[in-house]
């Protein structure tokens, strides 16, 4: 008994671990993904600190096509705005960001399964997050955010 309840304790602390993640972030996606569920992972500290939820938003579009030949291609594009206020008055609305980060990828020869797409739109809208973390982390004050 004794040696479950230690077992289970240090899985615990190694699952909370990895499990850590940045403060606060909004997503607004114009994709067929969860954005805040599949990008949770990448966000940062630094960048939830220069761009807490209450001011800013991550906005992404992302699609991935199926060939009807097989293979397929698909991209993602995201960057960091300011939250739009009058988003009560009109429904959810976002900005769409001047500084971008993107992602590409083309897959060919091969048929391209529901799931395969779903898991590839996924993958091309995290590799796009991960650029604008990347970004964030080689700048010393984040600017990954451009404005007009």
């Amino acid at each position: 008994m004794n040696f479950s309840i230690k077992a289970l304790a240090i899985s615990t602390l190694v699952s909370m671990s990895f499990s850590s993640h940045a403060g606060e972030f909004s997503c607004s996606l114009y994709g067929n993904v969860d954005c805040a569920e599949h990008i949770k992972k990448l966000v940062t500290d630094k960048f939830t600190s220069k761009f807490p939820s209450t001011k800013f938003e991550i906005v992404a579009v992302s699609e991935f096509q199926v060939y009807s030949d097989g293979g397929g291609v698909g991209y993602a594009v995201v960057g960091v705005v300011p939250k739009v206020s009058e988003s009560d008055k009109y429904g959810n609305l976002s900005l769409f960001p001047i500084r971008r980060f993107s992602a590409t990828r083309r897959i060919t020869g091969q048929d391209i399964s529901p799931y395969q797409k779903t898991q590839n739109e996924i993958e091309v809208l995290q590799s796009a997050v991960e650029g604008m973390m990347e970004a964030c982390h080689r700048d010393k004050a984040c600017n990954v955010m451009t404005m007009r």
